[in-house]
């Protein structure tokens, strides 16, 4: 499944198939009972493998509109959260909550993600933090973050807009930025490949970084544009490149070769 600024398509194995077209996908989430959530231009629509389910007016319980919500996630516990334009929200038995009295639970919120140990992270306007349970925290102060991947082991890497790529382990903190061999300090996308090493597109630029420094990657190296937005690693080891309107080239990790023409979206 992919979404893009003109539907919801669908790989079949021969092609794609468009399944909720002409309108703008910004997120794919799958719930507990395997339907995909999606955040569009018209608001919060699930998919059942057939049909679309639309939710008009579900932004009303958070005091939004529909399309003031950003971002949908279930944990294992069938919690639904939802970011949205006046905060974070959660439903529970038909129950809306927040995180009061913290101020990032009323401040916009854009994008969360399950860490490796189960506990979310989300991407507010003031910054990233951590949610368990009922309680947030922060390891930065003022991080603005683009991208989230995390390791199995509880390490998240963050792509942040502005303070380079930053890698939380358990207690410790490193960031890293042009200083340290990034083209820029807008990390877009985060892949750690199969191959042990973590690549990292930026706005502009491409990286990959094999645990000891950033080897970097540009026009000249046959890149057709070097603003990249996406990366994805296929069966094959391959690594593919989404970048900003121009088909490119990626690399693999055993030096395969793969096009890819999609435009990258935020």
């Amino acid at each position: 499944m992919g979404g893009s600024n003109h539907g919801l398509y669908r790989f079949d194995g021969q092609g794609f198939r468009c399944v909720l077209c002409s309108e703008y996908v910004g997120r794919i989430n799958q719930a507990l009972n395997g339907r995909l959530m999606l955040i569009t231009s018209g608001g919060f629509v699930e998919y059942d493998g057939k049909e679309i389910i639309r939710h008009t007016g579900f932004g009303t319980q958070f005091g939004v509109h529909d399309n003031q919500i950003f971002d949908v996630f279930q944990d294992s516990d069938g919690k639904m959260w939802f970011c949205t334009f006046k905060g974070i929200r959660s439903i529970a038995e038909h129950r809306v909550s927040t995180l009061d009295p913290y101020q990032p639970a009323h401040t916009a919120a854009y994008r969360i993600h399950v860490g490796g140990n189960g506990a979310l992270w989300v991407a507010t306007g003031i910054g990233v933090y951590r949610i368990t349970g009922r309680q947030m925290w922060t390891p930065q102060p003022n991080l603005h973050a683009r991208s989230f991947y995390a390791c199995k082991d509880g390490d998240l890497w963050v792509g942040t807009n502005g303070s380079g790529l930053v890698h939380f382990h358990p207690r410790l903190v490193t960031m890293y930025t042009t200083a340290d061999g990034l083209q820029s300090d807008i990390a877009m996308a985060v892949l750690p490949a199969h191959d042990g090493r973590l690549w990292v597109g930026a706005n502009c630029g491409l990286a990959v970084f094999d645990g000891t420094r950033f080897r970097t990657y540009a026009e000249k190296d046959g890149l057709a544009n070097s603003c990249v937005w996406a990366l994805a690693e296929d069966q094959q080891r391959n690594i593919w490149i989404g970048t900003y309107g121009s088909s490119n080239e990626g690399w693999g990790s055993r030096g395969a070769l793969g096009c890819d023409s999609r435009r990258g979206h935020p």
